[in-house]
């Protein structure tokens, strides 16, 4: 036990805890040392594992005159079901294509939908979802934000009938958009995303 007798008025008593950090890594013990002077800082080997990973980029919608030209990359359907935007409503035939990067500045991190009565351009703005088909027009807004660690590694259509769904309805999912059809009658129609916590790493140790 430390005593009193030891800390004169005006002196400071140090304290003293080991900790540790590192990328997406936090220890600290329980145990503290007081008196002394400070512990000087020590390298500590780790062994990290890391892994190259397809970032989401953006989606834009690919158009086609007829369901033979469909493009082999579009998001699928996660129930197997229709993966074509427009079914049901005329227009061109309208398919979600992905771009990916490997930048963790330039991931998705996330998207939401947007139904206007005008027309929108913009950066991380696709084309309208809805081309061709009348009413509103349809657009997916992206966002990138270089400081948030949740990127998004994976997209699909979900197709619903029934009652509103939420991402409940949509097992293995994360995170979904507000509805493509909204305010035009047919199935609930979404896109959603698995994401995934990604730390940048500058320089790998040779």
């Amino acid at each position: 036990m430390l005593s009193l007798d030891y800390i004169r008025s005006g002196g400071k008593l140090g304290l003293y805890q080991a900790f540790f950090s590192a990328p997406g890594v936090v220890v600290s013990l329980n145990q503290t040392r007081t008196g002394g002077s400070r512990p000087a800082a020590q390298d500590i080997p780790i062994e990290l594992k890391l892994e190259e990973l397809d970032l989401f980029k953006e989606l834009q919608p690919v158009y086609a005159s007829n369901a033979n030209d469909r493009p082999f990359n579009c998001l699928e359907e996660i129930g197997h079901r229709n993966a074509e935007i427009n079914a049901g409503f005329g227009g061109k035939y309208c398919y979600l294509v992905p771009t990916f990067t490997n930048q963790v500045n330039e991931a998705m991190t996330q998207c939401r939908m947007r139904v206007e009565s005008s027309p929108l351009s913009g950066p991380n703005i696709t084309d309208d979802l809805a081309k061709g088909a009348g009413g509103k027009y349809r657009y997916l807004q992206f966002n990138k934000d270089p400081n948030s660690h949740v990127k998004m590694t994976a997209a699909a259509l979900f197709r619903h009938v029934g009652n509103a769904p939420t991402i409940k309805d949509a097992p293995g999912w994360d995170v979904m958009t507000s509805d493509i059809n909204e305010e035009r009658r047919g199935d609930w129609l979404y896109v959603v995303f698995k994401t995934r916590e990604v730390f940048r790493v500058d320089k790998v140790p040779s």
